[in-house]
């Protein structure tokens, strides 16, 4: 393996070893990676997901790292930090690379007076990211802008993809069951006078409602009909805490690193919340963030 793995950095010098991944989540936990490569241009990408392939070298691609949880034990393979944040407008139309932040383009767009974004502003992930979760806040999700994306596949190479081809739904899309990888989004905005009230309102929200402090964002997709947070609260497991993870006394749908936690204690209050909120709701909890094994 250790031959495989200098074949691929002699032809991409950027790649960096044993790269620790704590240091590129929001939650801060995380291993080492075999390999580790920061994607500046997302043309690149196809290339090397390529050789990737001819080398049967496992990897995954990450944004953000918000949504996301590494094995404390690492990554046996590759991941690849998407950090291309360049974007576009065309009239109202918006063309960003997977690897812009999505409260930039809040922000961006506003600045240009085209509405349509004002809910994402503070926003941690990346649109890329977005497209993958659909994700969203107060009622609104990426799918409401989306109108297509430029898509990389190993199978089918690069292609544009309509909005109907990703079966949005609550906090899915079909890229979580594909092979398939954002490059770049199309974003449909509206020329209209931009609602900065709402986009403020969204930004105290997460300042009023969610706690600080390292964590993932929610941890759980909400039920349909009730909260993650309050049905884990309704269990008492409120501030509850394994280790150095503990569910937030803020939010009970928000699991903090209280400083050196591992991926097993995360694991573990994700075990026991799913397991009393079964028990009292015969409600099956779904994660909502990605989990990494190693």
């Amino acid at each position: 393996m250790e031959a495989t793995y200098q074949a691929l950095i002699q032809r991409f010098l950027e790649i960096k070893k044993d790269e620790l991944l704590s240091k590129h989540t929001t939650l801060m936990i995380g291993g080492q990676a075999d390999l580790f490569w920061e994607c500046r241009d997302v043309r690149k990408l196809p290339e090397f997901l390529d050789h990737l392939k001819k080398l049967s070298l496992k990897f995954f691609i990450l944004g953000g790292g918000s949504n996301v949880l590494f094995d404390s034990r690492g990554f046996r393979g590759c991941v690849i930090k998407i950090v291309d944040n360049s974007f576009e407008f065309d009239d109202d139309n918006l063309i960003a690379a997977s690897g812009t932040r999505m409260t930039i383009l809040a922000k961006m767009t506003m600045q240009q007076g085209l509405s349509g974004l004002e809910w994402a502003n503070g926003i941690p992930g990346t649109i890329g990211g977005a497209v993958f979760g659909n994700a969203g806040c107060h009622g609104q999700d990426i799918s409401r802008n989306l109108s297509k994306a430029v898509l990389y596949s190993p199978n089918k190479g690069i292609f544009e993809a309509e909005k109907g081809y990703f079966q949005f739904s609550y906090r899915h899309s079909i890229l979580k069951t594909s092979q398939d990888i954002v490059l770049k989004a199309y974003l449909k905005l509206q020329k209209k006078a931009v609602n900065f009230e709402q986009s403020q309102q969204a930004v105290s929200f997460r300042n009023d409602k969610q706690p600080f402090g390292l964590s993932s964002g929610s941890f759980f997709k909400n039920s349909l009909n009730d909260s993650a947070g309050r049905l884990i609260e309704a269990v008492g497991l409120k501030g509850c805490q394994i280790g150095q993870a503990q569910i937030s006394p803020k939010h009970a749908n928000f699991f903090m690193n209280l400083g050196g936690a591992t991926s097993d204690d995360i694991l573990a209050l994700r075990d026991l919340a799913k397991q009393k909120v079964a028990e009292k709701f015969h409600i099956n909890l779904e994660e909502e963030v990605v989990i990494v094994d190693c």
